[in-house]
């Protein structure tokens, strides 16, 4: 995964609370969880990934990773405190994007909003006619392709012993 890969996976976790802001000018408890993934992944960028200056091209393992619950700190409080600083700055600086991009595209973002809300769920072909073709064409198989192509696929016989 690239850098920008990354920002684009944290911006769109980030989306729920901007929304929030964007659209009813108040926020919720809802995103808690979206904040922990967002934290992880920026934690991540920084000591694992070399994505950051803090760590530089070292990569430190998390807690979780290699020692279990216990905590062990490979490096100095200046540094953790610089990761810290970077994190936190980079967290701001995509949640200002994406504020930015939900306000710039606020029409076409209440119009997924309306669809959503009366259908609950809505497919890549209801987001092509509200947002238009994508620049890119899409690389994971759909669900009904995965379907599709196991409806195709022969079933094997179940032979039974006696």
């Amino acid at each position: 995964m690239s850098t920008e890969q990354l920002k684009d996976m944290m911006c769109m976790t980030l989306g729920g609370r901007a929304a929030e802001e964007v659209f009813f000018d108040t926020v919720t408890t809802g995103a808690a969880d979206d904040f922990r993934k967002v934290t992880q992944m920026a934690y991540q960028s920084v000591t694992q990934y070399g994505f950051g200056k803090a760590a530089g091209l070292l990569s430190f393992p998390t807690a979780d990773q290699d020692q279990g619950a216990q905590v062990v700190r490979p490096y100095s409080n200046a540094t953790a405190d610089a990761i810290d600083r970077e994190v936190r700055s980079t967290v701001d600086d995509l949640y200002t994007r994406t504020v930015q991009l939900l306000r710039s595209k606020k029409e076409q973002a209440a119009k997924v909003a309306e669809l959503l809300l009366r259908n609950e769920v809505i497919m890549y072909d209801d987001m092509v006619k509200i947002l238009g073709e994508r620049p890119f064409k899409p690389q994971d198989r759909t669900f009904e392709q995965i379907t599709k192509s196991a409806e195709k696929e022969p079933k094997a016989e179940v032979s039974q012993k006696s």
